[in-house]
């Protein structure tokens, strides 16, 4: 298949530079503008290489997943940690309120005694998006369950770099301001909220995971301007 006049520009730019593609195991968001070379499905409302990035098209799993992870990192989670608590938060419904009794808060202030006194193989409830996530401790730390089983945190992240390309670390950069523009207390509470204002629009009719729909990033910008 042909490389498009942008996708060309890019490469071209990879190559003056002599900076390497990333592999699947570079951390995902640690120098967002460390991947030019990446070619992702970007969609630009303005012409030019040098404009924002501003709508993409994405299913609902992995923004999601992307978000959870944020707002854990964001209430003291790790990163790795919280890479597992976003796979785990996308394949979980919302708990009934009739159940809250038992479901940790995250609090950045308790997370370590609570990660100190969990016992080896015994589950912790962490509410995340109205989510009751399982998590336990392993020898590596804190990891969410997904099926019964600790999930890995670099398959997560070779699973959002599949999803959403070169434009992973222009989402997440905007994701990780909103989730600061809010004190802990309210990014618990509001988080899931949030998501439903920001998450991408799929056609009426149309249910499911797998329908993509469009992500724009100047709405959760502007989310994140609003008190």
């Amino acid at each position: 298949m042909p490389l498009t006049t942008t996708a060309f520009t890019h490469l071209i730019r990879c190559l003056a530079t002599r900076i390497p593609c990333p592999t699947a195991e570079s951390r995902w968001i640690s120098e967002p503008k460390a991947w030019p070379c990446q070619i992702g499905p970007r969609e630009r409302r303005t012409g030019g290489l040098e404009s924002d990035l501003m709508v993409i098209r994405v299913n609902r799993a992995p923004v999601m997943t992307l978000w959870a992870a944020v707002v854990a990192e964001r209430l003291g989670f790790d990163e790795d940690e919280a890479l597992t608590i976003g796979q785990a938060v996308a394949g979980l419904n919302a708990y009934d309120k009739g159940v809250r009794l038992g479901i940790y808060t995250p609090e950045s202030q308790s997370l370590k005694e609570q990660r100190r006194k969990l016992e080896p193989k015994s589950v912790l409830h962490v509410d995340i998006l109205h989510r009751a996530v399982p998590v336990v401790r392993t020898e590596q730390g804190l990891r969410a369950l997904h099926k019964g089983k600790a999930v890995v945190p670099a398959a997560v992240q070779r699973y959002l770099v599949s999803k959403f390309g070169g434009t992973l670390p222009d989402v997440k950069t905007a994701l990780v301001e909103l989730a600061g523009s809010l004190s802990h207390e309210d990014l618990v509470h509001r988080a899931y909220e949030l998501y439903e204002k920001f998450r991408p629009s799929v056609p009426p009719g149309v249910r499911g995971w797998g329908a993509p729909g469009d992500l724009d990033l100047d709405k959760v910008r502007a989310l994140g301007r609003v008190r």
